[in-house]
């Protein structure tokens, strides 16, 4: 195994940061805090980030390089609930103890065969034959990092199971039996989905395994927070405990409030954003019980200054960062809302300023993770409030029932059926609309404190009049679409872009002033987890054309699932379409065209053109610079003999193939400025013909993705990745 060196060193840069501002910032700012405070400032810094370093998991001192990729037996206990994935496979968090007789302590991300692991509990004993391999980087800048996703929970090899066997079925006994508990009596009570949905509104959706299509659809439409236990769902429990406890004690009324806190915290698993809910809540009732008022915002301090001592690596997660940014919208944007809509009914000011509050100050941290964008996230909201309140309230009560009795708990949330049909209903009619989901990009960095820098505008509202603040708003909202679309556009007018991917084939995205075009896909997995991730982050929404060189039956998937995401205006193949899949394919795109040899496709700038249908030979003009893209192994060294492209022709080549099957006289002939290899390493044969003339060489099996840009030129994954590591 490779060294990985996740966490991170203390950055001593703070202390000394603390220092410059302690003498410098008081001589200009006057009013801001004394030097004492900045040199605090700084050591808290500092000891925050060596707190982090502490807490990182590291991996342990295990050499584990003789066993992965091979076959092995391993033995293990079962750690967390299983969950199904996209491909139909079990996956838990196993801790292995032995691999192939050897005593080993180390926790492993696995997956195993549907019907082999079904009945698997945390708690079990297993024996799992299987193969270990290292978890990927992101295979392009900007994506997934599934590596570090698992190396945050402790995870730091994968295990594929090819059988697994229960050694011991005693499972431990927890909470997940009392979520399994509940789920059963919602199902029996709504019947599927129904009863599957209402369990991830009540619990979370990382309590519920909640089916893939369905999950996505929220998603889509900009409801993912309602499956996803929150701070929502804290007020409205609350909220409700509070109203039936009116009439009594306030002591009363802070132990039942304190109990069902503690209580759904437990039901949820404990997700830093129902902690954030519920301690932020547990002020609220401690606040009833003193008769004092609550400071809101330094609550949420409070709050995020205990959740992080807890765990520091909880400032990574995404629902932890959403959670506070959104509850910092609602403290600070709600009032200036309702203060410019003082013309309007309290209550609809109210809806139309909570959601749109939270949106506003969320909005830019899922433009920098995602890039997508919802336009109808703020009407489907609005359309689904009252059915979001009535059924996560009924699901909440129907939960607790169950709890003491299944069946009465299900004939409970029998009368919540009708509501979740059209609830559903609801989303799917959203789905269908044109255009319900935008990809426009993902921001970076620097846009995203600019817009976080512009929504702190909204800090000044106690000082300006009621005019400045419509002028404010305006303002920020002007200059906050600005930084937004001006990049965007500019990319789209100006940006040359040319993406290789870490395939088996060659998989090649090509951006040309607004043009997209994607050479080839191997399967749907690729489709699915790789490229219509980059796409989306770079703000693509279709497609202007597709080529497939490839034509087995995972390829043709993979292009199904990509029209299933992105439409594909013209659409070209080597052959005529003959299976019954390849017409669906015709059957989606507006122009479909077979290859042919010599056959051009031209936009502004760039060119593409079939040179050789067997072996194929793909050739592409852009800026100056000749691509060439090789599929097959049949470049011998005669096979430059016949073909007139095979030189330089005066023009900067680079040139893409698998890795093998190419001669050192087409090499020769052709003089690459750039060679990118689809593999590992390379023969020394090709090698010393590349450093003969000078080529510069890739391999996307050791650089990751490589891509070329017409302002920064080549660069790879692993560069970007190390950089961005350092920058955080």
């Amino acid at each position: 195994m490779g060294c990985w060196c996740w966490g991170r060193s203390p950055h001593y840069g703070m202390l000394v940061l603390g220092e410059i501002a302690a003498l410098t910032l008081p001589r200009y700012w006057r009013m801001g805090p004394k030097s004492g405070i900045w040199l605090l400032v700084g050591i808290v810094g500092f000891l925050a980030s060596f707190y982090f370093h502490v807490r990182t998991p590291k991996p342990p001192g295990i050499d584990l390089s003789a066993w992965m990729g091979q076959p092995v037996t391993v033995q293990g206990n079962v750690l967390s609930e299983p969950r199904l994935t996209r491909s139909h496979r079990i996956q838990f968090k196993l801790n292995v103890i032995q691999i192939e007789d050897q005593p080993v302590q180390i926790n492993a991300y696995t997956t195993a065969p549907l019907l082999q692991a079904t009945g698997l509990h945390p708690g079990y004993q297993v024996e799992v034959r299987g193969r270990l391999y290292e978890p990927q980087l992101a295979t392009i800048p900007g994506v997934f990092n599934f590596r570090h996703y698992l190396a945050r929970q402790g995870m730091f090899i994968g295990l594929s199971a090819e059988t697994l066997k229960f050694e011991s079925n005693q499972a431990s006994w927890g909470l997940w039996w009392v979520r399994q508990r509940i789920v059963r009596s919602l199902v029996q009570g709504l019947d599927v989905p129904q009863g599957i949905v209402i369990g991830s509104m009540v619990l979370g959706r990382r309590a519920v395994d909640l089916p893939f299509d369905i999950r996505d659809k929220f998603i889509q439409v900009g409801l993912a927070h309602v499956l996803a236990a929150s701070g929502f769902h804290v007020s409205l429990l609350l909220g409700l405990v509070l109203t039936l406890t009116q009439e009594l004690s306030k002591r009363i009324q802070f132990r039942a409030g304190v109990t069902i806190l503690i209580l759904y915290s437990a039901l949820t698993g404990f997700t830093p954003s129902v902690l954030r809910a519920s301690l932020m809540g547990f002020g609220v009732v401690l606040g009833k019980l003193l008769d004092r008022r609550v400071n809101i915002l330094g609550s949420l301090l409070l709050t995020a200054t205990l959740l992080l001592l807890v765990n520091p690596l909880w400032i990574q997660d995404l629902g932890f960062q959403l959670s506070f940014l959104a509850t910092l919208g609602l403290v600070v944007t709600v009032p200036v809302l309702m203060e410019l809509w003082d013309y309007v009914p309290p209550a609809i000011a109210s809806g139309l300023a909570v959601p749109i509050s939270a949106f506003l100050w969320t909005f830019p941290l899922q433009l920098y993770h995602f890039g997508v964008l919802p336009p109808y996230g703020t009407s489907v909201n609005l359309v689904t409030l009252l059915l979001v309140v009535v059924l996560t309230l009924g699901g909440m009560v129907s939960a607790y029932v169950a709890l003491i009795w299944p069946f009465l708990g299900s004939l409970v949330s029998s009368v919540l059926y009708y509501p979740t049909v059209a609830f559903l209903a609801i989303i799917d009619g959203f789905t269908e609309l044109p255009g319900n989901s935008v990809a426009v990009g993902k921001i970076s960095v620097v846009q995203l404190l600019v817009l976080y820098g512009v929504f702190a505008l909204f800090w000044l509202k106690d000082r300006i009049g009621i005019k400045a603040k419509k002028m404010l708003l305006g303002m920020a909202i002007s200059l906050a679409i600005a930084v937004v679309v001006i990049p965007l556009w500019y990319s789209q007018q100006y940006l040359s872009q040319v993406t290789v991917f870490a395939t088996r084939t060659p998989t090649v995205a090509i951006q040309d002033r607004g043009k997209v075009v994607l050479v080839n896909t191997p399967d749907f997995g690729v489709a699915q987890y790789t490229l219509i991730p980059f796409f989306q982050s770079q703000g693509v929404n279709q497609l202007d054309a597709g080529i497939m060189l490839t034509r087995e039956e995972r390829a043709i998937q993979g292009w199904l699932g990509i029209l299933d995401t992105l439409p594909i205006r013209r659409f070209y193949q080597i052959g005529n379409p003959t299976t019954q899949v390849e017409r669906k394919i015709e059957a989606q795109v507006k122009t479909y065209q077979t290859l042919q040899v010599n056959q051009g496709l031209k936009w502004k700038t760039l060119s593409i053109k079939g040179l050789s249908l067997e072996p194929q030979v793909l050739e592409v003009q852009l800026e100056h610079q000749r691509w060439l893209m090789l599929k097959g192994r049949g470049f011998t060294e005669n096979f430059c003999a016949v073909q007139s492209w095979c030189s330089s022709q005066g023009k900067p080549t680079v040139l893409i193939w698998s890795g093998k099957g190419l001669a050192v006289e087409v090499i020769e002939k052709i003089q690459p400025k750039v060679a990118i290899s689809l593999s590992e390493d390379l023969d020394p044969a090709i090698l010393s013909a590349l450093r003969a003339t000078n080529t510069q060489v890739f391999l996307t099996g050791r650089d990751g993705a490589i891509q070329w840009n017409s302002q920064r030129g080549f660069s790879t994954t692993s560069n970007s990745q190390s950089q961005n590591d350092f920058a955080f």
